[in-house]
């Protein structure tokens, strides 16, 4: 009994931004509806609506308004959603490869895990959004707004983010291999000493600080990169590494600075502690 209830059908009515009826009919639920009509959700009303992995390839929600919704595990890639509002919705795991997503809203989002690789996303705005392990790869995030995002452990290799703006993002873990940072803003930026792509552009960005011996350590660094650099920034260039990174934080990058001195201070703890064997051996 309970399943020929499931299978009964309903009238369902949606409406778009303007309270216009765009689909209207008998359903099995909701989401068929939508499914079923997805080529005519341009501006379509469907805030909160629970759309938990939903098939959306290649709808067109231009200018629909998703604000708070549940697309947890949705199947948006290819769609198009080109000033789309998604504010503080569901979007974990969700699948939004080749969509395109030009000045699109979706501030205060969960995207943890979502797909986003090739997505176009020139100027979408993605400010406080959780963006954890997310695909970025080959995105195109020119002038993206991406403040005060976690994009810890997030993919963003060979993507395009020429003049996006970064201020106050978690980094930590992020993978930028082959990405283009060209004019990003990179203030009040977090845990983002491991990255080598972004440790260059900093360097890019503020080159008038440095001398000529300074020069000559950076470009050690951009050749061995900055985990091996770490490791023998000890035995060499200390006094100039320590004058690099006073400069950067002079300019609001103090991370380097303290990584630095917390590798002084170990290292001179192993020492002691050394000595003190060879003491007592």
């Amino acid at each position: 009994m309970s399943r020929l209830r499931e299978r009964e059908q309903m009238k369902v009515e949606i409406i778009n931004i303007f309270n216009e009826v765009i689909i209207e009919g008998e359903y099995v639920s909701i989401k068929e509806a939508i499914e079923k009509n997805k080529e005519k959700l341009q501006y379509a009303k469907l805030k909160k609506a629970d759309l938990q992995e939903i098939n959306l390839e290649r709808a067109n929600l231009w200018c629909a308004n998703l604000s708070d919704a549940n697309l947890k595990c949705a199947t948006l890639n290819n769609a198009y959603l080109e000033y789309a509002t998604l504010k503080y919705a569901n979007l974990t795991g969700i699948n939004l490869e080749d969509t395109i997503l030009k000045n699109a809203k979706i501030e205060g989002a969960n995207l943890k895990f979502a797909n986003l690789s090739r997505a176009f996303c020139l100027e979408a705005n993605f400010k406080g959004a959780n963006l954890e392990m997310a695909n970025f790869e080959n995105a195109n995030l020119k002038c993206a707004k991406l403040e005060y995002t976690n994009l810890y452990g997030a993919k963003i290799k060979k993507a395009n983010l020429w003049y996006a703006n970064l201020e106050g993002a978690n980094l930590a873990g992020v993978k930028f291999s082959g990405a283009y940072l060209r004019d990003v803003n990179l203030k009040g930026i977090k845990n983002y000493t491991k990255s080598h792509e972004i440790f260059a552009e900093i360097i890019r960005q503020n080159a008038q600080l440095f001398t000529d011996e300074e020069w000559a350590v950076i470009g050690k660094v951009n050749i061995l990169g900055l985990g091996l650099y770490m490791n023998i920034i000890l035995e060499k260039h200390k006094e100039i590494s320590l004058s690099i990174a006073q400069k950067l934080k002079s300019v609001g990058f103090d991370e380097y600075l303290k990584e630095i001195e917390d590798s002084i201070k170990d290292s001179q703890e192993i020492k002691t502690f050394q000595k003190e064997e060879t003491y007592e051996n």
